[in-house]
């Protein structure tokens, strides 16, 4: 079959997963990349996926960013013909979530926000336990298209199997700090969601960390705190602790607030 010249041809199994990695993402390093499609049991050989992100580049679909920055090599953002593809494909892209995703618009701190929560969802999917990741743009679509929104817009709705059983929880990468207004309207949302029930930071400074959970002492909510460095050395055996400061590994406090027993045909990994 011939195509138009300057058309491309897109692959319902090669190029779709990694358009939607892209936008998901929101911000992806070529390495990252290479890394979801590897997981995914991509077995494209390493020359060939190169080629097939340059062509998504060079027909419009992705945008290549150099960020010295971020010490990654090419970054990149999906652009808006590719959000339309998607649609086009049954993807559920929201309108309101294009602006967010144009380059640079939302600045360095998003970029580096997105790769480090890359980083953390690589490492989840590392150790096997992973069944689901809904990213945050999933979340957000989440939240503005349905009956049983979330109640804040997480990082990420992370589901584990753990001895057979599910750990369901809501992840926020705190990178840098907010303010002590912020958390308090934070924490009245996350003591008042109804969806999810555990809760877990991970940040990359120690006192980042012990700020964020100051904000959250006598909480009723099972909010647990961690070091992003210690869960990249560790993962579910890194130390967490909760609001009352008390600490344990942090397979035991998922365990201890898991949901449900899983059957063996519900352990696959994503």
């Amino acid at each position: 079959m011939r195509y138009r010249t300057g058309s491309i041809d897109l692959s319902r199994l090669e190029d779709d997963p990694l358009l939607w990695q892209v936008m998901q993402s929101r911000y992806i390093s070529h390495e990252q990349l290479w890394r979801c499609a590897f997981l995914r049991n991509n077995i494209t050989p390493r020359s060939t996926f190169n080629w097939r992100v340059a062509r998504l580049v060079k027909h419009g679909l992705l945008d290549r960013l150099h960020i010295p920055a971020t010490g990654q090599g090419a970054v990149y953002s999906v652009r808006r013909p590719a959000l339309e593809y998607l649609a086009s494909r049954g993807e559920c892209v929201a309108d309101f979530d294009w602006k967010a995703r144009r380059p640079y618009e939302a600045g360095l701190g998003a970029v580096l926000h997105s790769l480090g929560l890359n980083d953390i969802y690589l490492r989840f999917a590392e150790t096997g336990a992973l069944r689901a990741w809904r990213w945050e743009a999933e979340v957000r679509a989440h939240n503005e298209l349905t009956s049983v929104p979330y109640a804040k817009d997480y990082d990420a709705i992370v589901s584990l199997s753990i001895e057979g059983h599910e750990a369901k929880f809501a992840l926020e990468y705190e990178r840098m700090a907010k303010s002590s207004s912020r958390y308090a309207g934070i924490r009245k949302m996350i003591e008042a969601e109804k969806e999810v029930r555990v809760f877990l930071y991970l940040a990359p400074h120690y006192n980042v960390l012990s700020f964020v959970r100051q904000h959250f002492e006598s909480t009723s909510r099972p909010v647990y705190f961690g070091l992003l460095g210690e869960f990249a050395e560790n993962a579910l055996r890194m130390k967490v602790v909760d609001a009352g400061f008390r600490s344990k590994p942090l397979i035991e406090a998922l365990l201890s607030r898991s949901e449900r027993p899983l059957h063996k045909a519900g352990l696959a990994v994503v």
